[in-house]
Protein backbone atom coordinates (compact mmCIF):
# COMPACT_ATOMS: atom_id res chain seq x y z
CA UNK A 1 0.00 0.00 0.00
CA UNK A 2 1.28 3.60 -0.95
CA UNK A 3 1.78 5.82 1.71
CA UNK A 4 -0.60 9.18 2.39
CA UNK A 5 2.21 11.14 0.56
CA UNK A 6 2.25 9.20 -2.45
CA UNK A 7 -1.31 9.10 -2.50
CA UNK A 8 -1.16 12.80 -2.64
CA UNK A 9 1.15 13.37 -5.11
CA UNK A 10 -0.61 11.06 -7.43
CA UNK A 11 -3.70 12.88 -6.75
CA UNK A 12 -2.18 16.12 -7.84
CA UNK A 13 -0.53 15.13 -10.64
CA UNK A 14 -3.70 13.43 -12.11
CA UNK A 15 -5.45 16.59 -11.51
CA UNK A 16 -3.42 18.81 -12.84
CA UNK A 17 -2.25 17.39 -15.97
CA UNK A 18 -5.87 16.54 -16.52
CA UNK A 19 -6.83 20.17 -16.38
CA UNK A 20 -3.24 21.00 -18.03
CA UNK A 21 -5.53 20.30 -21.81
CA UNK A 22 -7.92 23.21 -20.30
CA UNK A 23 -5.16 25.74 -20.44
CA UNK A 24 -4.43 25.60 -24.44
CA UNK A 25 -8.04 26.54 -24.81
CA UNK A 26 -6.93 30.40 -24.55
CA UNK A 27 -4.40 30.03 -26.92
CA UNK A 28 -5.73 28.67 -29.26
CA UNK A 29 -8.66 31.08 -28.95
CA UNK A 30 -5.62 33.96 -29.60
CA UNK A 31 -4.39 32.17 -32.20
CA UNK A 32 -8.00 31.71 -34.23
CA UNK A 33 -8.60 35.79 -33.33
CA UNK A 34 -5.41 36.56 -34.87
CA UNK A 35 -5.58 38.69 -37.58
CA UNK A 36 -1.77 39.27 -38.46
CA UNK A 37 -0.08 35.68 -38.90
CA UNK A 38 0.12 35.05 -35.55
CA UNK A 39 3.44 35.39 -35.48
CA UNK A 40 4.08 35.83 -31.69
CA UNK A 41 3.98 31.93 -31.53
CA UNK A 42 6.74 29.92 -31.60
CA UNK A 43 6.19 26.95 -34.27
CA UNK A 44 9.63 25.68 -32.74
CA UNK A 45 8.46 25.98 -28.97
CA UNK A 46 5.24 24.40 -29.51
CA UNK A 47 6.07 21.86 -32.34
CA UNK A 48 8.65 20.82 -29.82
CA UNK A 49 6.25 20.31 -26.93
CA UNK A 50 3.81 18.29 -29.74
CA UNK A 51 6.72 15.77 -30.39
CA UNK A 52 7.24 15.98 -26.66
CA UNK A 53 3.52 15.03 -25.19
CA UNK A 54 3.92 12.44 -28.56
CA UNK A 55 6.34 10.67 -27.07
CA UNK A 56 5.09 10.92 -23.49
CA UNK A 57 1.94 9.01 -24.55
CA UNK A 58 3.65 6.38 -26.66
CA UNK A 59 5.83 5.76 -23.80
CA UNK A 60 2.72 5.86 -21.38
CA UNK A 61 1.00 3.17 -23.82
CA UNK A 62 4.08 0.91 -24.83
CA UNK A 63 6.12 1.12 -21.90
CA UNK A 64 3.83 1.81 -18.44
CA UNK A 65 0.54 0.62 -20.52
CA UNK A 66 -1.18 3.44 -18.54
CA UNK A 67 -4.42 4.26 -20.20
CA UNK A 68 -4.84 7.47 -18.25
CA UNK A 69 -1.69 8.88 -19.04
CA UNK A 70 -1.88 7.87 -22.40
CA UNK A 71 -5.36 9.66 -22.66
CA UNK A 72 -3.82 13.20 -21.09
CA UNK A 73 -0.90 13.24 -23.23
CA UNK A 74 -2.87 12.37 -26.06
CA UNK A 75 -5.14 15.30 -25.45
CA UNK A 76 -2.10 17.62 -25.01
CA UNK A 77 -0.54 16.69 -28.04
CA UNK A 78 -4.05 17.12 -30.03
CA UNK A 79 -3.82 20.81 -28.54
CA UNK A 80 -0.36 21.23 -29.37
CA UNK A 81 -0.49 20.22 -32.64
CA UNK A 82 -3.38 21.83 -33.05
CA UNK A 83 -2.00 24.97 -32.26
CA UNK A 84 0.76 24.63 -34.67
CA UNK A 85 -1.75 23.56 -37.24
CA UNK A 86 -3.56 27.06 -36.94
CA UNK A 87 -0.70 28.70 -36.78
CA UNK A 88 0.40 27.10 -40.28
CA UNK A 89 -2.46 27.90 -41.69
CA UNK A 90 -2.71 31.45 -40.58
CA UNK A 91 0.76 32.15 -41.47
CA UNK A 92 0.12 30.62 -45.12
CA UNK A 93 -3.36 32.79 -45.71
CA UNK A 94 -3.70 35.45 -48.09
CA UNK A 95 -5.40 36.97 -45.30
CA UNK A 96 -3.67 37.74 -42.86
CA UNK A 97 -2.32 41.17 -41.91
CA UNK A 98 0.97 39.99 -42.48
CA UNK A 99 0.58 38.96 -46.09
CA UNK A 100 -1.15 42.08 -46.74
CA UNK A 101 1.52 44.06 -45.39
CA UNK A 102 3.99 42.02 -47.43
CA UNK A 103 1.81 42.27 -51.05
CA UNK A 104 1.00 46.33 -50.02
CA UNK A 105 4.57 46.77 -49.74
CA UNK A 106 6.14 44.88 -52.75
CA UNK A 107 3.66 46.78 -55.06
CA UNK A 108 4.09 50.54 -53.53
CA UNK A 109 7.79 49.84 -53.86
CA UNK A 110 7.20 48.78 -57.67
Amino acid sequence: MESLATQLLIGIYLVTNGLRVLSYVPQIVRVYKDKAGAQAISLGTWSFWTFSNLTTAAYALAILQDPFLLVVFGGNTACCGLLVGMVLAKRRSPTTGESTARIAGSGAAS
